[in-house]
């Protein structure tokens, strides 16, 4: 059995969303999107990806 990625890529991340790589950095510079640096590269843990849609969610269902 191999050991499950518990982080996304920008990359993978931009996939899931639908968005581009930029956008997903840019979430990540504004501190709206938690994430870690390992040098020059962004790993995004999905406890932080559930956050930030749950979140979103919020806020899109109150504007309903």
């Amino acid at each position: 059995m191999g050991a499950q990625k518990q982080y996304y890529t920008v990359s993978a991340l931009s996939e899931r969303w639908q968005c581009s790589g930029n956008h997903v950095r840019n979430l990540c510079k504004e501190r709206k999107l938690g994430h870690l640096r390992i040098g020059s590269r962004i790993r995004i843990p999905h406890k932080y990806v559930d956050e930030y849609e749950n979140h979103q969610l919020k806020v899109h269902n109150k504007m309903e």
